[in-house]
C-alpha cells in the first residue's frame, strides 16, 4: 500500500517541513503495519555544488542532475521545466529507511535508488516536467 500526503504543488503545508527547500509531497510504503521506507519530494533551492551531498560511504548513481546512495538514504535531484514556469525547478527526492530496518544491506543501495527513481520518474510525468535526466532503466552506479 501506498500513503501520500501533500498532494498539491510548490508551497504547500505537509511532510519534510524540517528540510531545505519547499515540501512537495511525502510517499511511504507499508509493509505489515509498520513503515518499511518514506520518500519525500521536494522543491530544492539548488542541487548540491559537490558530490558528497549524504556524507562519507556514498555510491553515486547516473540519473537526473545528482543521484547518491548510502546503506540507509538515498538522494536524487533533476531539473523539472513544467508547462507553466518560466524557469526549471530543482526538484529533490529523498528515500529514508527506518532506524530499525532489517540489517540485511545485500544490494540495498541499488534497491533504494531504483525505488527513489521510479517515484521521482513518477512525479515528473505528473508535473509534465520534459526532459529530467531520469533513466528509464536501473540507474547504473558511477565509477
Amino acid at each position: 500500500m501506498l500513503v501520500t500526503s501533500g498532494d498539491t504543488l510548490f508551497g504547500q503545508e505537509g511532510a519534510g517541513e524540517d528540510r531545505d527547500g519547499v515540501p512537495l509531497c511525502r510517499l511511504s510504503s507499508v509493509d505489515d503495519g509498520r513503515w518499511a521506507f518514506s520518500i519525500y519530494v521536494r522543491k530544492a533551492l539548488a542541487i548540491p555544488s559537490d558530490r558528497d551531498d549524504l556524507g562519507g560511504g556514498v555510491t553515486y548513481y547516473s540519473t537526473g542532475a545528482l543521484a547518491s546512495s548510502t546503506d540507509a538514504r538515498a538522494a536524487l535531484y533533476f531539473k523539472c521545466h513544467g508547462p507553466s514556469q518560466a524557469e526549471a525547478a530543482v526538484i529533490a527526492a529523498e528515500l529514508e529507511l527506518p532506524d530499525d530496518a532489517p540489517a540485511e544491506k545485500s544490494g540495498i543501495r541499488e534497491n533504494q535508488i531504483t525505488v527513489l527513481n521510479a517515484a521521482a520518474r513518477a512525479v515528473a510525468k505528473k508535473l509534465k516536467c520534459g526532459t529530467t535526466g531520469l533513466v528509464e532503466d536501473k540507474p547504473r552506479p558511477l565509477q
